[in-house]
């Protein structure tokens, strides 16, 4: 017992020694595994970044290829887009294609005419001989060719737009002048062929010889001395290596006479479509240009003339300049029929609008009035909301796009769901029509007014103001006044 008791403090003593000891090791063990524990943090982290690369390797690897043949193509595309440049008949292959596609698209329109689509497939066998033309390497041939090809598609351009009755006052003013102006040159061509041919000018004939030298005598070199022999050599060589740049020769009497058909042709064919247009605005206009049409025998009126350039080579002197005299009054007949439509669809056009301005005015009092102090509807009356509605109808239908887009807004502001009833007795207000929010509306309605009557001033320079249009201009110019005051 004695020596067990003596042994314990002894025990005590080593596991007192050791207890420290043993928490040294593991504080000292204890950064070791922290630091394990961060290392292999480090390596969960930096594994997915390995397989990131290596995706992105090889998504790079494969993305290469790719790219290398997207290169590839482009550059290919690029060689034979060079390629086709460099090549005139390949170009012209090209244009003939796009050709056959407008002549399709044409066909389709749906205001295309008989007469656009022979027009358009004349352009089209034109470009198909020039491309033909070169490639057989003749090139002059070619030339003409395109040059023929260009002048019936800038026709048919032109022709086309008269078609479209959006612009109806604008293909008419050029109607108009197309027709004085093909009666003007074919008096002027009758009066030349009357005449007895008168010799040469002078200096027109001694150019002619020298260039028919110029082209039989062989070539002499140049002195290097003369700086104007270089030039003109160079102007030569350029004129040769590019027809297109020559000086086109004057045309003949019948080509002159062939185009002053085409343009009848032209002529008829828009006021055709002009007439069977019947619109409410339009069909008294409508029925005057029919009329004209069948009087002046329209459609006949281009082979007339065609008939009398035959009658002419025939010898047939007397009926040629009847038929050139009868051809150029019909002509002359047409242009004031259209100069005459083109005024009563001018007029129309003001008073529609000096009455669309006009009522927006009482609207804009109307919606203001109502605000205030509500009255009930009359029987048999249209409600404020009700004329609104018309008003943004009429908006629509004046062929403005700025009006179009404020019709639309008032129609949706006037809406039932956009209405606030004053009460069962009382009259239904629009909720955000107000006097000012008709302004707009007002306000674009005197600026196209004053557009039509600046326009109508300049066309006709010899009177301040048309007398037609004179009583609408009054009014309209004495509601500035009267606004200007207020």
């Amino acid at each position: 017992e004695q020596a067990q008791e003596e042994q314990q403090p002894q025990e005590q003593q080593a596991q007192a020694e050791q207890q420290p000891q043993e928490q040294q090791a593991n504080a000292e063990q204890q950064p070791q595994e922290q630091q394990a524990q961060a290392e292999e943090q480090a390596n969960a982290e930096q594994q997915p970044q390995e397989q990131r690369a290596q995706a992105e390797e090889q998504a790079n690897a494969e993305q290469q290829p790719q790219e290398q043949q997207a290169q590839a193509e482009e550059q290919a595309n690029a060689e034979q887009q060079a390629q086709a440049e460099q090549d005139p008949a390949k170009q012209q292959e090209q244009a003939v294609a796009e050709a056959n596609e407008l002549l399709e698209d044409v066909r389709q329109h749906p205001e295309a005419t008989p007469l656009a689509e022979e027009r358009m497939a004349e352009a089209r066998d034109e470009m198909q001989k020039a491309a033909e033309a070169l490639a057989k390497d003749e090139q002059q041939e070619a030339q003409e060719e395109m040059q023929e090809a260009q002048k019936d598609l800038e026709r048919l351009a032109e022709h086309l737009k008269g078609l479209d009755q959006e612009n109806v006052l604008e293909t008419m003013e050029k109607a108009r002048d197309k027709a004085e102006e093909a009666a003007d040159r074919l008096e002027e061509l009758a009066q030349q062929e009357q005449q007895p041919q008168d010799p040469q000018d002078p200096q027109q004939q001694q150019q002619q010889e020298q260039q028919a030298q110029a082209q039989q005598q062989p070539q002499d070199p140049q002195d290097p001395q003369d700086p104007q022999q270089q030039q003109a050599q160079a102007q030569a060589q350029q004129q040769a290596q590019n027809p297109a740049e020559q000086p086109q020769q004057a045309q003949t009497p019948a080509e002159q006479r062939e185009e002053i058909a085409r343009e009848a042709e032209t002529l008829a064919d828009w006021m055709k479509r002009m007439g069977e247009t019947k619109t409410e605005d339009r069909e008294k206009v409508a029925e005057k240009l029919n009329e004209a049409r069948k009087e002046l025998e329209a459609e006949q009126l281009p082979e007339d003339i065609r008939e009398a350039a035959k009658d002419r080579e025939e010898g047939r002197e007397e009926q040629a300049a009847e038929q050139d005299r009868k051809a150029a009054e019909r002509l002359r007949e047409m242009a004031k029929t259209f100069e005459e439509e083109r005024k009563e669809l001018v007029k129309n056009q003001l008073e529609r609008l000096a009455e669309a301005e006009a009522q927006t005015k009482r609207l804009a009092e109307e919606v203001e009035r109502e605000a205030k102090e509500p009255t009930p509807p009359k029987p048999d009356k249209p409600t404020t909301n009700e004329k609104l509605s018309e008003l943004a109808e009429d908006y629509q239908e004046l062929q403005d796009e700025k009006m179009e887009e404020l019709g639309k807004r008032l129609e949706t502001e006037v809406a039932p769901q956009n209405l606030d009833a004053t009460g069962t007795d009382g009259q239904e207000v629009p909720e955000d029509v107000t006097q000012d929010a008709l302004e707009p509306g007002a306000r674009r309605l005197r600026q196209l007014i004053d557009e039509i009557v600046e326009r109508e001033m300049l066309i006709d320079r010899d009177r301040r103001v048309p007398e037609e249009y004179r009583p609408l201009v009054d009014t309209y110019f004495k509601e500035l006044s009267d606004d200007a005051r207020e």
